[in-house]
């Protein structure tokens, strides 16, 4: 898990020494545009309540078929209970990562500042269920 926390924060400290080396675009429309417009995307409230809404839907999906028989026929039901659980991990770190860099940024950090404090938040939320698990027996 460190190693997989590193190699993310080497590579976002790579990604804005890149950024600062070459600020034009490259190609017509080119990548510059399309960072602008996922950035516009992002900001949008509008784009992000569809997004959810559209994740609720596909995890509600998921639950309904890990319960019942399963949504599609030939698919076992463990399959694709093992496939909601790690996307619902997924998008918890997402959200946890996303919302701590996001935050951070607008507060003025760097980008190389603003991943540790992801990284951080996810860190400290991973110690919290080993210690529940440790104390409680909360997980499995």
């Amino acid at each position: 898990m460190a190693g997989v926390l590193i190699v993310v924060f080497m590579a976002a400290s790579r990604r804005g020494q890149k950024a600062d080396e070459s600020s034009e675009v490259t190609g017509p429309g080119g990548w510059r545009r399309l960072q602008d417009r996922l950035h516009a995307a992002a900001d949008d409230p509008g784009v992000l309540a569809l997004g959810f809404l559209l994740l609720a839907v596909g995890m509600g999906l998921g639950v309904v078929g890990a319960v019942g028989d399963g949504l599609v026929e030939g698919v076992p039901v463990d399959l694709l209970a093992v496939v909601l659980g790690a996307t619902l991990s997924l998008v918890l770190v997402a959200y946890l990562f996303w919302g701590t860099y996001a935050a951070s940024r607008r507060r003025g950090l760097g980008n190389a500042q603003a991943v540790g404090v992801g990284i951080g938040t996810l860190s400290l939320v991973f110690l919290a269920v080993i210690a529940a698990q440790l104390v409680f027996g909360v997980v499995g």
